[in-house]
């Protein structure tokens, strides 16, 4: 559909239409959780030249950082309760809840802890943690640095000003004496 065409039709239309597209996000989010899942557990992004899949979802794929991140945490809680995918199509769970729940998931008290956080806004999950862990996760999404792993060694050209320069060109001025 063109979008231009959406100030066109019924306010009725236009809701059904939008529901189907809600729907068809849902499940590609599903979908794409899988395939992280896949990638992660075979380490594919390593084998691509990735230190990391964070770095391989932002680099290879355009990710912001807090795309990349809740989806890998998605993708953690997949792993370990594939059932959130059905939840997740359903609009009971979604991405920033599976990211807040996933560093308090265990076999034992994942399904208690994912019943519990189903259909409740972020707030509501982070009391929750509060209340049950005794931590209130941080709203900011949880990036951290890993070590860059290279296999090729890089060169780095050594510069060397002598004794007598005093200032340094700038590329428009070394353009200019050419």
């Amino acid at each position: 559909m063109n979008l231009n065409d959406l100030s066109r039709i019924s306010h009725n239309v236009l809701l059904a239409q939008f529901g189907s597209v809600v729907s068809r996000e849902r499940e590609a989010i599903v979908e794409v959780i899988g395939y992280i899942s896949a990638i992660r557990s075979r380490k594919i992004y390593a084998l691509e030249g990735f230190a990391s899949a964070f770095q391989f979802l932002r680099e290879r794929y355009g990710y912001s950082g807090g795309a990349a991140y809740r989806r890998i945490q998605a993708s953690k809680v997949f792993d370990l309760f594939p059932e959130v995918s059905h939840f997740l199509c359903e609009g009971k769970l979604n991405l920033v809840s599976l990211s807040l729940i996933e560093p308090h998931l265990t076999k034992e008290k994942g399904e208690e802890i994912i019943q519990e956080v189903m259909g409740k806004n972020k707030e509501e999950i982070e009391y929750l943690i509060n209340q049950k862990f005794g931590k209130v996760e941080k709203s900011k999404d949880k990036i951290r640095r890993l070590p860059v792993i290279e296999s090729i060694e890089r060169k780095k050209p050594e510069l060397s000003l002598q004794e007598s320069d005093t200032s340094i060109a700038s590329p428009l001025d070394m353009h200019k004496n050419n």
